[in-house]
């Protein structure tokens, strides 16, 4: 059976779904209506044929798929922030982030944790694998 290349994940009152370079997300606003935004996205394996190398491929596949998926997460995100709640004030590391990196200081956020997530998965896969047990 063929693969169909379509995938998605859920997101705030809503759903992304992809298929190649194209994705669109699908939000249900408060008032019951919904939003949908169609866009392209070309992820980092398709810039340098290195990145078409099997297990490159596999590594940049997740770190394109853990960006849409953020991208995703926070345009759903967005759209309730438009409907009436106010914005918290931000924090003294928020203004601090805001005066170092100006309007990039969210791409550095999301770049941060990302990095930081994948050393603390890195980190319990092999500390499980060194505890692991025969049974």
């Amino acid at each position: 059976m063929k693969s169909s290349g379509i995938g998605g994940q859920a997101v705030m009152e809503g759903i992304m779904m992809r298929n190649g370079s194209e994705y669109s997300v699908a939000v249900r606003k408060e008032n019951g209506e919904i939003e949908v935004k169609k866009e392209t996205y070309k992820g980092v394996g398709s810039k340098c044929k290195l990145f078409r190398l099997p297990f490159i491929r596999g590594i940049f596949s997740f770190v394109d798929s853990l960006v849409l998926g953020m991208k995703s997460l926070n345009y759903s995100a967005s759209l309730f922030m438009e409907d009436g709640e106010e914005e918290e004030e931000p924090g003294r590391f928020e203004k601090w982030l805001q005066k170092k990196f100006g309007d990039k200081a969210e791409k550095v956020i999301m770049d941060m944790t990302m990095v930081i997530s994948i050393i603390l998965a890195t980190v319990s896969y092999t500390h499980l694998r060194a505890h692991e047990t025969v049974l």
